[in-house]
């Protein structure tokens, strides 16, 4: 079986660890890079071609803009948006 190719990219950087340890055991699954400046999101997707994008929401608990880019680009691709704390 293909692995799901995943690509990390949460702040702050506890949740992308905590992320990152929660899935990279799994052996379905491949973290194919972790990113720490959301400037390069949109560069890795295109180069790596991912299943999966985790992302952190932003402040408003809105999806990160580039998240409707991606999709429109990358139809296959889906977004896992996280939030850092509950309300």
């Amino acid at each position: 079986m293909e692995k799901i190719k995943v690509l990390v990219a949460n702040r702050p950087r506890l949740m992308r660890e905590l992320v990152l340890e929660t899935i990279s055991s799994q052996p379905d699954i491949e973290v194919m890079a972790e990113i720490q400046d959301d400037s390069k999101i949109a560069q890795l997707v295109e180069e790596l071609h991912p299943d999966c994008l985790i992302i952190g929401l932003d402040q408003s608990d809105n999806r990160p803009d580039i998240c409707d880019s991606l999709l429109e680009r990358y139809p296959h691709l889906k977004i896992l948006a996280l939030a850092s704390e509950t309300q």
